[in-house]
């Protein structure tokens, strides 16, 4: 479920809030049931995106006309606001690149997964930052690969931790490289954001 779908879905933004409410509450009920830690990873990123979706619809979604007649007045503007959105992305990425750097860098896959323990959370928290931001409408496809390759990169580090834990080092290593690749696109649409500081 990505973020993005709530721009062209073609509905009320409340349509999109009770869905992602429904999704959200559904995903921490399977999460309280279930012990595989990786459907477990996988039901927390759900859960993280429903409440995320529902808290930023009613400001994401087009409104038709509304915005139509906007658009004409907003384009002076439209260089200024992509600026500001770049700004407020890089300092929410500075934030975490801040923590992150606390936690050292393990070289036994105990203390990866112990370090990727303290760090999942701050990550999953600062993609829910990342979400609230309003890009300028002309940025909107671009942000929502944005989000997507963000979470994809976590939801990977997420297969890093659970592969550490259980000692399965091949399977730390192709969930490194999956990371990898992630990061690499996450890099690209930031740059294309006009960010400096988000995946560099």
């Amino acid at each position: 479920m990505d973020l993005g779908v709530t721009v062209d879905l073609g509905w009320p933004w409340w349509v999109t809030t009770i869905i992602a409410v429904a999704v959200a509450a559904a995903a921490v009920v399977a999460f309280l049931v279930t012990r595989h830690p990786v459907a477990r990873g996988v039901l927390a990123t759900l859960a993280v995106q429903g409440v995320v979706l529902a808290a930023v619809a009613p400001a994401v979604m087009d409104n038709g006309d509304a915005e139509g007649g906007s658009m004409s007045a907003m384009r002076p503007n439209a260089q200024h606001a992509k600026a500001d959105f770049a700004r407020q992305a890089d300092a929410n990425c500075a934030r975490f690149g801040e923590f992150a750097a606390t936690l050292g860098n393990p070289t036994t896959l105990p203390g990866t997964a112990k370090m990727l323990d303290r760090m999942m959370p701050a990550l999953w928290n600062v993609w829910m930052q990342q979400g609230l931001l309003q890009p300028p409408p002309g940025e909107r496809p671009v942000a929502r690969r944005w989000m997507g390759a963000m979470r994809s990169y976590a939801s990977s580090l997420e297969a890093v931790r659970a592969t550490a834990s259980r000692g399965d080092k091949e399977g730390v290593n192709a969930a490194n490289r999956l990371a990898n690749r992630h990061a690499q696109e996450s890099a690209r649409l930031s740059s294309q954001l006009g960010m400096k500081v988000c995946f560099r």
